[in-house]
């Protein structure tokens, strides 16, 4: 029932796109009034369109029909700034043509009294959806005192469907009197901090290994069966589908162990500190292809391939978009060049002070963890920043060994699914906020 909703919603969307360029064609210009929408939907529905299309969810459709109304009215006032040589702040091309096979999404609006929207809660665990029954999800909502606002129903590559809902929850603007900053150091296997460094478990690293490998055998597997045909309409055969769940299925399961270990370190980041300190690292550019061009190629092109797959796989963008709504107070960014490579006792910079996980300073013989030592330079650096008032922080491990080394990540979940904000326990960001805070939140179904 729902690849039904969303096959009659990508037939009524090609329709509408298909007036709306023919009359930009034909005037130069395009009425994308609602009230033009509605009656024009309203026509097709119930007069000129086929019967099947009265057993689709209207609101669903008019609402998908509203945004590409506003989509094409940005792509003409693109056009019209660009016709007398004046660059647009934001450019928008022309909307495509939704092809059979795409991207599966259902979006819709959600309450829990039912007075509004297509869909309601009829418990923590079960949403029922207007002309299609209830669905059930993978684990229980959190019935706090959000306002649910709008829902997107959307299809999984290995053919599960997955749901978020996006509700409001009043922001109570606390503020931070006692800053505290810790330093954290992102490498390649761990995430180190001052104290002592965070290592994902071996079973879980495992895990991980294991799926990503089943991941590409499928893919190999399936690159050797019949692929579909999407522009004749022809499915792939059953063994090629077979192949490419398969290979779906672990490639997410991978995706969300990193995912589930960047949500646990932050966790306990955020628990430990009101501040976090990190290097400016130029990710995208690190992770950049080595091949080069025909006339140059690049050299050591596999060596460069592996380290930016290592690189990509720590999750290094994550860890911070995940401590900028956890943390109380904010990410302080800090300049990365040298932090390895400087002593944090007596500042001395030298390349030769670090061998490998190892820093001896060759000037005052200290010795230490070379990520530790690294994160005791970002966070100084970070403190300079912050001012006077800021203090070291520490971080709060309940499994934290006597000396300096390495420890397995500890620390609750947060709720599942949190994207943007933390449903359980909210930390304002600093300063004032008179707006409440958007919290995205998903379920399997």
């Amino acid at each position: 029932m729902l690849a039904r909703q969303a096959g009659m919603d990508r037939y009524v969307y090609n329709k509408l796109l298909e007036t709306f360029k023919e009359e930009y064609r034909r005037a130069g210009r395009v009425n994308t009034t609602r009230g033009r929408i509605n009656a024009w939907y309203t026509d097709l529905r119930n007069h000129s369109g086929p019967r099947w299309m009265r057993q689709s969810i209207s609101g669903v459709t008019r609402q998908i029909l509203h945004d590409l109304g506003r989509h094409y009215d940005q792509y003409v006032e693109t056009e019209k700034l660009k016709a007398v040589n004046i660059k647009p702040k934001a450019e928008f091309g022309e909307p495509h043509f939704k092809k059979y096979g795409g991207h599966i999404s259902i979006p819709f609006t959600i309450t829990h009294d039912g007075t509004i929207g297509q869909a309601r809660f009829t418990d923590t665990r079960t949403i029922k959806i207007a002309k299609m029954g209830e669905v059930k999800l993978s684990r229980e909502f959190p019935v706090l005192n959000y306002r649910y606002k709008t829902a997107q129903l959307f299809q999984l590559p290995d053919g599960g469907w997955r749901i978020t809902i996006s509700c409001d929850i009043p922001d109570e603007k606390p503020t931070v009197t006692e800053p505290t900053v810790i330093g954290i150091d992102r490498n390649v296997g761990n995430v180190a901090t001052p104290d002592c460094v965070m290592i994902i478990p071996e079973k879980v690293a495992r895990r991980m290994n294991n799926a990503e490998k089943t991941a590409s055998k499928a893919q190999k597997i399936a690159s050797r069966r019949q692929k579909p045909d999407y522009t004749n309409r022809k499915p792939g055969s059953r063994r090629w589908v077979k192949a490419a769940k398969r290979a779906a299925k672990n490639k997410r399961k991978a995706a969300n162990i990193r995912k589930t270990t960047a949500h646990k370190i932050s966790r306990v980041i955020s628990d430990s500190t009101t501040h976090a300190a990190f290097e400016k690292l130029p990710i995208q550019n690190m992770a950049k292809s080595a091949k080069g061009t025909e006339e140059n190629p690049g050299k050591n092109v596999a060596q460069k391939s592996g380290l930016n797959k290592a690189i990509l796989e720590q999750c290094w963008g994550l860890l911070a978009l995940l401590l900028a709504y956890k943390l109380a107070g904010e990410i302080i960014w800090v300049a990365a060049a040298y932090t390895s490579q400087r002593c944090y006792s007596c500042g001395y910079t030298h390349k030769d002070n670090r061998d490998g996980r190892k820093f001896l300073c060759k000037k005052c013989g200290y010795t230490y963890h070379a990520d530790c030592n690294a994160g005791s330079n970002i966070e100084d650096a970070g403190l300079k920043k912050l001012g006077s008032e800021a203090m070291h922080g520490q971080l709060n491990l309940r499994n934290l060994p006597d000396h300096t080394g390495s420890t397995h990540v500890k620390g609750c979940l947060d709720v599942e699914g949190s994207c943007i904000s933390s449903p359980e326990k909210r930390q304002a960001q600093t300063g004032e906020r008179d707006v409440s805070c958007t919290v995205v939140l998903w379920r399997d179904v």
